[in-house]
């Protein structure tokens, strides 16, 4: 499970969510040693976001690095695509590159 938090800019005027959704990720390693540019996974995001004008649904997949090995510090970066926004009757759904970079914390 996820929480998220977007802010996309339209024609009037700037546009924003919150809400929550599910992540799968299928790791093909878990160190991306021996991996062609060290990738190590693959994920697939869904998220439902709450917005002033209703409502929107959020779909990403990424590949990538997420080192996963034992607790401690971690870092990843992904790249994929996204598909979001929010759709106002006559608007058609964002489409654009999503690339993550950052660290994380295995407990």
């Amino acid at each position: 499970m996820k929480a998220d938090v977007a802010l996309v800019s339209g024609h009037d005027l700037p546009q924003g969510g919150s809400g929550g959704g599910f992540k799968g990720s299928y790791f093909f390693n878990r160190n991306g040693e021996r991996a062609f540019m060290s990738i190590s996974v693959l994920n697939i995001e869904a998220s439902y976001l709450a917005t002033s004008g209703g409502g929107a649904i959020s779909l990403e997949a990424t590949i990538g690095h997420d080192s996963t090995v034992g607790r401690g510090i971690g870092f990843l970066w992904l790249i994929g695509i996204s598909r979001g926004g929010f759709p106002r009757e006559g608007d058609r759904a964002l489409i654009f590159p999503a690339v993550k970079i950052g660290f994380h914390v295995d407990l």
